[in-house]
């Protein structure tokens, strides 16, 4: 019996909507994993992450990058931070909306994680790697802790993606 396009274009649909599936629910799950670590064990901001709550509060109430003295510092980046604030400016200064928001930027990144390893991977590899940063330890605490980290995960695979996207498109 012989293979038509339509089978071959069958058989890729099929495919693609299994791949879109298996991704949801890998999110779905590291999303939920998240949002129970960051509920049911919040964390009181010290040390650097105090310091990027203090300048991202202050940035939302339109102080200015200060820090706790109400004095202009240059001691943190101010990536982090605005991110921050942009949160505040919705919520107010609230280490649980930030922290919540975060839970979703670390299931992003177990997305983007996916994305990135199904152009160097094959799928039951990619698939392998997005479970395990869906349940891996550090990555699901991660989010509890106000810390750039969070955000720079997301934005480092987004550009590996990014690159290696275009370096295929180059072929």
């Amino acid at each position: 019996m012989a293979h038509t396009a339509s089978d071959t274009q069958t058989s890729s649909s099929r495919y693609s909507h299994y791949r879109v599936l298996t991704f949801t629910i890998i999110f779905a799950a590291a999303l939920g994993v998240r949002g129970c670590a960051v509920l049911s064990q919040p964390e009181t901001p010290i040390a650097d992450a105090a310091d990027y709550h203090q300048i991202a509060a202050s940035l939302a109430d339109g102080r200015g990058y200060v820090n706790t003295a109400g004095q202009a510092t240059a001691w943190r980046p101010p990536g982090y931070p605005a991110f921050l604030a942009l949160i505040y400016r919705l919520t107010g200064p609230s280490v649980v909306a930030a922290t919540i928001v975060q839970s979703f930027v670390g299931a992003l990144t177990v997305l983007m994680l996916m994305l990135f390893g199904s152009t160097v991977l094959n799928h039951v590899e990619t698939v392998v790697a997005g479970v395990i940063a869906a349940v891996y330890p550090g990555f699901v605490w991660l989010p509890r802790l106000l810390l750039s980290e969070n955000l720079s995960l997301l934005l480092t695979l987004t550009t590996l993606w990014a690159v290696a996207m275009y370096l295929k498109s180059r072929r």
